[in-house]
Order: C-alpha cells, then sequence, then structure tokens
C-alpha cells in the first residue's frame, strides 16, 4: 500500500462482514483510483440513489449505509492522480435466486457509476474495482 491509498481498517471491515452475515445485507468494497486526467486527481461521491439489480426483473435493493465515501453533493478530494480510495456500500440482501446482479448509481440527471455482471456468492460480500 502506497502513503495516497486511503484504506478501511481491518475492524471496520468484520464489523461490515458480522453485519452481513447476521442481518443479511450485501455489502460492496470498492475499489476507486483517482483518473490521470486531472492534475489534482479530481474528486470522487457517491449519490443516495444507488442500487442494485437484476437483468431479469423490477426489484431494485437501496443503498442503505455508505463507509469511507462522502454522499453528493459533498465531495472527497483527492491530492495526485493514481490516488486510491477504498469505500463500502451496504445493500439488502441479494435474493438467493439472483446468479448475477448489477450496481448502478444515478448522479444528478445522468448515471454515475455502474458496474455489471456481479456473480452472487453465500456470504454475501464482494469486491470491485471502480475505474
Amino acid at each position: 500500500m502506497n502513503s495516497t491509498e486511503q484504506v478501511i481498517d481491518d475492524s471496520t471491515k468484520l464489523k461490515l462482514l458480522t453485519s452481513a452475515e447476521e442481518q443479511g445485507h450485501t455489502i460492496i468494497h470498492c475499489k476507486y483510483v483517482s483518473p490521470h486526467i486531472y492534475i489534482n486527481g479530481g474528486w470522487v461521491n457517491i449519490w443516495p440513489i444507488t442500487y442494485l439489480d437484476n437483468d431479469s426483473e423490477s426489484l431494485r435493493l437501496e443503498l442503505l449505509q455508505v463507509v469511507n465515501i462522502p454522499l453528493a453533493p459533498n465531495k472527497h478530494y483527492f491530492k495526485k492522480p493514481g490516488e486510491i480510495l477504498h469505500f463500502s456500500l451496504i445493500f439488502g440482501r441479494v435474493p438467493d435466486h439472483w446468479s448475477s446482479f448489477n450496481m448502478q448509481e444515478i448522479a444528478g440527471n445522468s448515471l454515475g457509476f455502474g458496474y455489471s455482471g456481479i456473480e452472487r456468492n453465500k456470504i454475501g460480500v464482494y469486491n470491485i474495482r471502480i475505474c
């Protein structure tokens, strides 16, 4: 890990895992790398209208909680390109009949972060990289 990487400590990850197992939450640990197109790396946030869905039905699992990333309109500002921010998003439990699902953020009037084809697992904890 380099000195500009912002991480979620192990005790917080353990609390989240316990929550996923006991309360049936879905936790997505995300890794975001600040883009090189901005001299200072730019900024990042997550909009409250972020959800999980499945291509075969209209059910949406809404975002319940965030860890280590601000909710819009607040922003996390990077100091330089290539900095890494780790954050976690917590949703309701993915239904057993979903074999895979997608994550989508609606950022104002446009699409924000999106990640398709997340393969469902038994523990409900996932790791993704958002570029």
